[in-house]
């Protein structure tokens, strides 16, 4: 797929304009939305200053980006830091529309108003600093990666709001304590609610981010099979919304088998997601659209030992659901279950550096998928080391124990998804010699 601009030279200035400006601005807003959170995690206590100072320094960062890469300059950067802008306000509405004692009605307007004008102005700024020359790039491939991104911050999140026993901690939905989810002050946001009020306005972004994709990849990407993983992942973050919300009203008056079923697959749900976010970033590649493949004979063994590794991930990723949100007695199958999926990671990584070597992206893949499972091992080993049944049952847990716990649950969304990309790579470079000679006669 070549990116729209270069494709359709009868495109107007202003349209080229808005598909660059759109992904630099879910971008920056994806950016400034996790500098958001990182600023009012409770254990850290920004000062204020910093946390502004941070604020600007990505929506100048942005701007830079959208000046290098695309045409317009300042002006895309301009509407890109404009649009980064509105959709923030899913996430700081709260801090913008709390009105303090003697202020007026219309005061968090204004308020809200300011904020955007200053990411107009900052943006620009950083349009105009870059001087770029409007070098191609690929809007679809860069949206991708930023829905990708937000998704896997999605995802820690929720580890954490699943470490912090805080999943209940917000008693209502849609709203929150009965107050539009969106604009709930940000001084409530402490404890257990600053977790799951971070998780669902996070939760809102991934959301208009996924489906604004589905949309963007619909217009701009011609191909069938990234239209209809487009179209899957838009269905399916609005039922993992749902899910989420619903787990949380059924489970009013407190956790029944029902609500604890949707816990669980609102857990799983979600990295099933993201390893089909990971998939459009690789499918919009340029490595996926300019890579040749070549008939392997080894291709089918590639094949199985990559499925085979992908269902001990999946049966993996739901043991360890069953540890965090059922019972312990699952910790050992799970531990067992690591070690089969070490075996197929080292199978794909073995065989993707010495007899595929020459396949730059199955090579890179290989590689960064042993070290991931490596790593896993090392954190999964750690966190059980440091966690007790009691400290397990505990409302809220340690936060050493709380970071090391969701670290090992997203490195393992990640390796399930790596391992899904190392599969459609292996279906990409290598097709089978059989059907490579059934379509030429003359291969050998």
């Amino acid at each position: 797929m070549t990116p729209l601009r270069d494709r359709d030279s009868s495109l107007t200035s202003t349209a080229l304009l808005l598909q660059g400006s759109i992904p630099v601005a879910f971008g920056t807003s994806v950016a400034v939305s996790i500098v958001a959170f990182i600023g009012g995690f409770p254990a850290l206590a920004m000062p204020a200053p910093l946390f502004l100072s941070l604020l600007l320094a990505v929506i100048l960062a942005g701007g830079i980006v959208a000046g290098r890469s695309l045409p317009g300059g300042i002006l895309c950067a301009a509407l890109g830091g404009t649009g980064a802008g509105l959709i923030t306000l899913l996430i700081l509405g709260g801090l913008f529309f709390e009105v303090a004692g003697g202020e007026a009605p219309s005061t968090p307007y204004f308020r809200a108003l300011g904020f955007i004008a200053l990411c107009t102005s900052v943006s620009a700024v950083g349009g105009a600093i870059s001087r770029g020359g409007g070098r191609a790039v690929d809007d679809v491939h860069r949206f991708a990666s930023v829905a990708a991104i937000a998704t896997l911050v999605l995802v820690a999140i929720g580890g954490l709001v699943t470490s912090e026993e805080a999943g209940l901690a917000v008693p209502d939905w849609p709203t929150s304590f009965e107050a539009n989810m969106f604009l709930l002050p940000l001084s409530r946001m402490v404890g257990g609610v600053f977790y799951e009020h971070a998780h669902r306005l996070f939760g809102a972004l991934v959301g208009l981010t996924t489906i604004s994709l589905a949309v963007f990849l619909w217009l701009a990407d011609g191909r069938r099979s990234v239209r209809i993983i487009g179209a899957i992942v838009s269905v399916q973050v609005v039922i993992q919304g749902i899910i989420g919300g619903y787990r949380v009203t059924l489970a009013e008056y407190g956790e029944t088998v029902g609500s604890l079923a949707l816990r669980v697959f609102h857990g799983i749900n979600a990295q099933f997601f993201l390893t089909l976010m990971v998939l459009l970033v690789v499918m919009t590649s340029r490595s996926w659209r300019e890579l040749t493949p070549r008939a392997d004979e080894r291709a089918m063994t590639d094949r199985t030992i990559g499925n085979l590794a992908l269902l001990a991930a999946i049966a993996q990723l739901l043991l360890g659901a069953l540890v965090r949100h059922i019972d312990r007695m699952w910790v050992m199958p799970h531990i067992l279950g690591a070690f089969l999926v070490v075996v197929g990671v080292i199978g794909c990584a073995v065989r993707a550096t010495a007899l595929h070597n020459d396949c730059a992206p199955l090579r890179r893949n290989g590689v960064a998928l042993l070290i991931a499972v490596l790593l896993q091992l090392v954190l999964g080993f750690v966190s059980l080391a440091i966690t007790s049944p009691v400290a397990a049952r505990a409302e809220s847990s340690g936060l050493l124990e709380t970071l090391l716990v969701t670290a090992h649950q997203t490195l393992g969304a990640l390796i399930l998804a790596g391992i899904a990309c190392h599969l459609a790579w292996i279906l990409r470079l290598l097709p089978l010699a059989k059907a490579v000679r059934h379509r030429s006669p003359h291969a050998g």
